[in-house]
């Protein structure tokens, strides 16, 4: 039990047994002093009453009838203290025979509230002295008071001892009524001790002594006066004990606790504990204000820290907008401290660019204050100043409340949105710019081609379309590197787009391909453009790692017209012209024309590639093989073949791929074609148990598919189930594409030869690659291209060309296939060189899979009568 629980328990109890206490002495001394007056009463001599009753009436009817005579008061004592007042029922003096007397009013009063008797008699302190009083009533709500005055020095001189005793009230019957004992005893309530009447009719004095009643004993009095001044002290005393504990253990810890708790400030930095000295309710009031006031300060320090942390700038302001707080974010952001922009406008500190934003503001903060309402402005970015920077921020205002929700201020919140923006913009460049060239990318291209063709429709202007083909940038890409490449791509594209209008449109549309659109000319007038850029890409040298290398360009051109089909239409017969000039070398340019016979056979290229994607799913494609013969009769080595493949078509039969692999390879279905030559061979192969020793298969392997990096994984999967060995397949892989992907190349040829295969270069020498690429391409086979074959015998330079090629093979330990081999002179040329092998319809002309047997052994021969016996 708490303290304070105690002390007021305490109190109570106390306050209950003191007044008990009082309670039962007085009823207790009372009683005993009630008793002991009736004792004495009973003990009073009769005789005294008779002569105190027959003494008064006869005072009484003598003072009455000298009143009825002469209607005035009439003084029957030659004592000078005598008086005589008629006063009526309110208390008023009607006649005195002495002025000088001052006669208490509200004594008169008392007699009259007791006015039930018609005499009354006794001793009462009208004026300064006692007097013997006797009262007459005279009617008409009239009285008549006689009193003498006694002293005690008169009385000392005459007295007479007479001791009178009453028990009762005092009946006189027949004679008027006295005072019954209440009565009496009130009249007579504040007599001294010695009571002296004067004999008016010469009986002399008499002196009545009443110590119970009238005058109680004065060590008896004093007795009980004591005793209740002592009862009176003990309550006192409790009750001082009682403000002084009261004072010690309440008033004085909580003026303490209020002092310490009016001491602490809102702004200070710490928890000042509350430190009263008490166990109790106090005590537990201390501990929870001390709980209270850490809550709030880690309240408050956790709101400091976080407005400290956040990178949003928080500014608070009064009901003008002037600035009250400021966190650490927005003193960074507007470089100033708090007490530098305290009290201005909030409009005033903030650095706009543009003054309007601050007018802005102030117009909006009115508005919030005075509509009541939060608004948020976050989709609106203001730019500011910080030094020589310019940031952008986005603002938030919100109402700030007290606890009555008046409004008293605003909370703005200002978040840098400076590389959010930039981001923003960045994201805007990349969406419409390459991030290589920094040129248009295909989608802004698109755009521009559509607005052209709109144009062209609606207006009938007339603008070029040319598509740009780098050459050879695949090589330097794979060989130098991809930050080259990008960087090749930049510069080159820096090369056209200085050529052109800023009306025009120069844009990236592939990897290395580039679009123009030029606005409101003809093709006719845009020729000398085309062929300047031409020839700025061919004499463009691009220095990289110590290197320099050259590059060119193919461009196709058409005209967009109010005539043109569509977009895809125009786009397409751009695309087919610069098909047709890559094809024709490198720096050509291609107008299409849909009376050219080759342009118009490549713009119907995607017809093509319907009728592929139909060959391959209802396996409209035929194998065929054309054999790969040894220069050397008696070669242990295994017997080669090459196989070629032949389309099935149901309109025109038997198409050679002269016909459909330029669409394949436009439309990258080339990948398609070779999993499927894979498939059929592997399944034909592994059918022939008694070709896996002694024969190996060639199959041609497109550029796109080296970039398949599913194909090994699929080759494999696929060997691991015919269960021929590795060594009967070899994968022909052409220069061109080698070169081109090189890294890709090189990967692909490495881990085909782990696991068993053989390959060859195909056509090397028709790229003009240099030799040194052959040491990155490990190749079992060397197929130098036939162009340089089948003009050997005639021409000196190719004759070289093909000795320079085997050679290099030889010391890289590569063998050598020479194709184009059409007559005997060239395989006899080709076999006195060294040659390994020889193809061509000089060694055996192509036929179908189906067709296939093993030559039958021959006695050894010359070379001639060997290819005669292939024949």
């Amino acid at each position: 039990m708490k303290l304070t629980q105690r002390f007021l328990i305490f109190a109570a109890v106390a306050m209950i047994v003191v007044v008990v206490a009082f309670v039962l002495a007085t009823k207790h001394t009372l009683g005993q002093w009630q008793t002991e007056q009736q004792s004495r009463a009973v003990a009073s001599n009769q005789t005294a009453s008779e002569l105190l009753v027959e003494y008064f009436i006869n005072a009484a009817k003598a003072n009455a009838e000298l009143y009825n005579r002469y209607q005035s008061p009439v003084m029957l004592s030659s004592k000078l203290s005598d008086i005589g007042i008629v006063f009526d029922n309110q208390g008023a003096i009607l006649a005195s025979s002495d002025s000088q007397i001052t006669v208490s009013k509200d004594k008169l009063q008392n007699w009259i509230n007791s006015k039930s008797i018609n005499v009354s008699f006794g001793v009462s302190q009208i004026a300064n002295t006692p007097a013997l009083t006797t009262i007459q009533p005279l009617g008409n709500n009239q009285f008549y008071l006689y009193a003498t005055f006694i002293d005690d020095a008169w009385y000392q001189q005459t007295k007479v001892h007479f001791t009178a005793r009453f028990t009762d009230a005092i009946d006189v019957s027949g004679q008027g009524n006295l005072s019954n004992w209440r009565s009496f005893s009130f009249l007579i309530a504040t007599a001294p001790k010695y009571l002296v009447f004067e004999d008016y009719l010469g009986n002399g004095y008499v002196e009545l002594d009443f110590p119970p009643l009238l005058s109680p004993d004065a060590q008896d009095n004093s007795a009980l006066y004591n005793y209740a001044f002592l009862l009176l002290a003990v309550i006192v005393a409790v009750l001082i004990g009682l403000l002084y504990a009261l004072e010690k253990n309440f008033l004085k810890p909580i003026a303490s606790l209020s002092h310490q708790v009016t001491s602490i400030k809102p702004e200070q930095g710490f928890v000042s504990a509350i430190d009263v000295d008490c166990k109790d309710e106090i005590g537990d009031l201390a501990l929870s204000l001390n709980k209270m006031f850490k809550d709030l300060f880690s309240a408050k320090e956790f709101n400091r820290v976080i407005l400290k942390s956040i990178g949003d700038a928080v500014i608070t302001t009064d009901l003008d907008g002037d600035i009250s707080f400021m966190n650490s974010s927005a003193c960074y952001l507007l470089n100033k401290n708090l007490d530098e922009v305290r009290g201005l406008h909030v409009a005033e500190v903030l650095p706009f660019t543009e003054m309007e934003d601050a007018n802005n503001l102030k117009t909006i903060m009115q508005e919030v204050l005075s509509a009541g309402t939060s608004t948020s402005l976050s989709r609106i970015t203001h730019k500011i100043n910080r030094g020589i920077d310019t940031l952008f921020i986005e603002k938030h205002i919100t109402l700030l409340r007290d606890e009555n929700e008046k409004i008293i201020g605003s909370v703005l919140v200002l978040r840098d949105m400076t590389q959010a923006e930039r981001l923003r913009r960045k994201l805007d460049f990349q969406a419409s710019y390459d991030a290589v060239t920094k040129l248009l990318n295909r989608h802004k291209y698109e755009e521009a081609l559509q607005l052209a063709f709109a144009e062209a429709k609606q207006l009938g202007s007339t603008h070029v379309l040319c598509q740009i083909d780098l050459d050879r940038f695949k090589l330097i890409n794979d060989s130098a590197g991809h930050a080259a490449g990008d960087q090749l791509l930049y510069e080159v594209g820096s090369v056209i787009k200085t050529q052109i209008r800023k009306t025009d449109v120069c844009a990236r549309i592939g990897g290395d391909e580039f679009g123009i659109i030029l606005h409101n000319v003809t093709v006719e007038s845009s020729m000398l453009l085309f062929e300047k850029i031409v020839d700025q890409i061919k004499d463009y040298r691009f220095i990289w790692g110590g290197k320099i290398y050259s590059i060119g360009a193919s461009l196709g051109v058409t005209q967009i017209v109010s005539t043109s089909q569509e977009i895809a239409e125009i786009r397409r017969e751009a695309d087919v012209a610069c098909y047709m000039a890559k094809n024709a070398g490198q720096n050509n340019i291609r107008v299409f024309d849909i009376s050219n016979e080759s342009l118009n056979s490549h713009h119907q290229a995607p017809r093509w590639a319907t009728r592929i994607n139909d060959a391959l799913v209802n396996d409209r494609f035929q194998l065929y093989f054309q054999p790969i013969s040894a220069t050397d009769v008696n070669s242990k080595e295994r017997i080669h073949y090459e196989i070629l493949l032949r389309m099935n078509d149901e309109k025109e039969g038997l198409l050679s791929p002269g016909l459909f692999l330029p669409a394949a390879e436009r439309f990258r279905l080339t990948p398609k074609i070779d999993r499927w030559v894979i498939k059929n061979v592997f399944r034909w192969l592994s059918a022939r148990p008694e070709l896996w020793n002694s024969v190996t298969f060639s199959i041609n392997l497109s550029g796109e598919s080296l970039t398949d990096e599913d194909l090994i994984g699929y080759i494999i999967s696929l060997h691991d189930r015919a269960g021929f060995p590795p060594q009967a397949i070899c994968f022909e892989i052409t220069e061109t594409a080698a070169v081109s992907n090189l890294s890709t190349a090189a990967g692909l040829i490495e881990q085909l030869k782990e696991h068993g295969f053989v390959f060859a270069l195909d056509d090397f020498g028709k790229g003009f690659s240099s030799y040194s690429y052959l040491q990155n391409l490990p190749a079992e086979y060397v197929k130098i291209d036939g162009g340089f074959v089948k003009e050997m015998t005639s021409n000196l330079r190719d004759k070289e060309i093909v000795r320079s090629i085997h050679e290099i093979s030889n010391v890289m330990g590569m063998k050598t296939i020479a194709e184009f081999v059409e007559s005997e002179e060239i395989l006899e040329a080709v076999s006195s060189m060294g040659i390994h092998y020889a193809q061509g319809y000089g060694v055996g002309r192509p036929a179908e899979l189906s067709t296939f047997s093993l030559p039958t052994p021959k006695p050894t021969q010359a070379g001639k009568d060997s290819l005669q016996e292939l024949h």
